[in-house]
């Protein structure tokens, strides 16, 4: 029996995703813990729905207790598969399937954005190796799994709705899902303002379906956004897009941007094949569908700029988007070496890309993944915050790291002093500057002052807290308001007595 074409075609595409999920759940996999702390909220969140059948919309263990605006479409999600699976293995496993299956949608972009399956597939071998992809990506639960997932086949339906109207259902069903998964859905609304501009500025037709479900996804996006972000949007305005982030961290999450920033993150080669991929797409007649993936990437652009988009998804979305447009560039390639002697060795030109990406994307990549275990969390500390949970009061509010908060409540069940869920946080600018403070001071007045005012019983004391402001121990400690209950090699547990 022959194969067709297009068969060999989808079977080099599950191999290129099999490939990339693989490696992604080899290095997962091969560490009980997680790389961030936000992972054991996730879970918290997961259980809460799992006893409760609704969403948590206060947390009492935040900040000693505060309002949960957090999205929980991804909660959902890894509820669904808990019932079928063991939570931690759903929360190992389901993020990796989600982030593999990004390369599949870019191959079904730059497939229509050239009709060319082996830019396609490069394209899509590029998606699965993006070096800022693996750092804030892997070995964490993290939501920019399903948010760019869904992000990225929206486009793909608009791409497709000019020929089939069977999209026009899907593009309405994510349109409201989409505002319910991440609070960066203004990332989308953005681009189809661009996409109009952009079209209008080059005096582009935009067809009248394609007009009518775009006004319409904007009108669905935009209402199930604000409706359900209202609370948060009328407390903080524009900033809600910027999470409640407090102005000593605002930089850590939102840096400036500058081209040598932009090269350094979304790395070389996707820089480079994707600007190419601008230029040679702008030299057709039809730009319709490079107008679309454009606008997502101006979009990106100019709300990092304007700093309401956190750089890691804005840098993410930049990378992807470029690694599509690359496709442009490699049908390009393909076509002027048809022209030239090169065109009695079309393979070698594919060996030579790959050996590019295998040497840019693929070995950096694995050189991030090869030291994954070095910012894990450790298990030690798992285990001192589990004898924290059975041995202290229930509504303890225990001093501790930024990076240790969402561990204080996901895993020790006790009162965060401060975590990483920044939004309807309270006194959170107030509480940041007081945990420099109670780290760096030797005012040990001062220090049982702040620990009264947060009614905080209990430090934890780690090299989390060590390395974040240079410190060795914390210097008003003494044997008659500070009993050490329980140490390991890399911290301990203190029980404030006065």
């Amino acid at each position: 029996m022959k194969i067709k074409k297009h068969q060999i075609t989808y079977l080099y595409l599950f191999v290129i995703f099999l490939f990339v999920f693989l490696f992604r759940i080899y290095f997962s996999l091969t560490i009980n813990t997680f790389n961030d702390d936000v992972t054991y909220f996730h879970e918290r969140s997961v259980q809460y729905i799992l006893e409760n059948k609704l969403p948590m919309s206060y947390d009492s263990l935040s900040y000693g207790g505060k309002g949960n605006a957090y999205p929980f479409v991804y909660h959902y999600l890894l509820a669904f598969f808990s019932l079928l699976f063991p939570l931690d293995i759903v929360l190992k496993v389901i993020p990796e399937i989600l982030l593999s299956l990004l390369v599949v949608v870019v191959f079904f972009i730059a497939k229509e954005l050239t009709n060319d399956n082996k830019s396609a597939l490069l394209s899509a071998l590029m998606a699965g190796f993006v070096p800022l992809f693996i750092r804030d990506t892997l070995n964490k639960a993290s939501i920019f799994s399903l948010f760019l997932l869904v992000l990225l086949y929206l486009f793909y339906c608009l791409l497709k709705v000019k020929n089939d109207n069977k999209y026009v259902i899907q593009i309405i069903i994510l349109s409201i899902l989409l505002p319910l998964i991440y609070p960066s859905f203004i990332v989308y609304l953005t681009a189809l303002l661009f996409y109009v501009l952009v079209s209008l500025s080059e005096d582009v037709e935009i067809s009248r379906i394609r007009k009518e479900i775009m006004l319409f996804s904007f009108f669905l996006v935009f209402v199930a956004g604000f409706f359900y972000y209202k609370n948060i949007i009328f407390e903080y305005g524009i900033d809600f897009l910027r999470l409640g982030t407090p102005q000593r961290l605002f930089l850590d999450y939102f840096q400036s941007l500058n081209p040598f920033i932009l090269a350094f993150y979304v790395g070389i080669i996707p820089l480079i094949f994707g600007a190419f991929g601008i230029y040679f797409g702008l030299q057709k007649t039809n730009k319709k569908e490079l107008f679309i993936m454009i606008s997502l990437l101006l979009s990106s652009l100019a709300l990092m700029f304007l700093k309401l988009l956190e750089f890691s998804i804005g840098f993410m979305i930049i990378s992807l988007t470029l690694i599509i447009l690359s496709a442009i560039t490699f049908t390009k390639l393909f076509d002027v070496l048809k022209l030239t002697k090169f065109s009695r060795f079309p393979k070698a030109t594919v060996v030579v890309i790959l050996g590019v990406i295998l040497i840019f994307l693929i070995i950096p990549s694995f050189n991030l993944s090869s030291g994954i275990h070095e910012n894990a969390i450790n298990e030690e500390e798992i285990e001192l915050l589990r004898w924290a949970e059975t041995n202290l009061p229930g509504d303890s509010v225990i001093y501790s790291d930024l990076d240790e908060g969402n561990l204080v409540t996901g895993i020790a069940r006790k009162k965060s002093f401060i975590d990483k869920n920044f939004l309807l946080a309270p006194d959170v600018n107030d509480r940041i500057n007081d945990a420099e403070i109670l780290a760096t001071t030797w005012n040990r007045a001062l220090a049982l002052q702040l620990f009264k005012k947060y009614e905080v019983k209990y430090i934890l004391f780690t090299d989390y807290t060590r390395n974040r402001y240079n410190i060795k121990e914390l210097k008003y400690l003494d044997d008659v308001c500070f009993d050490k209950i329980i140490g390991i090699e890399r911290g301990y547990i203190y029980k404030i007595l006065c």
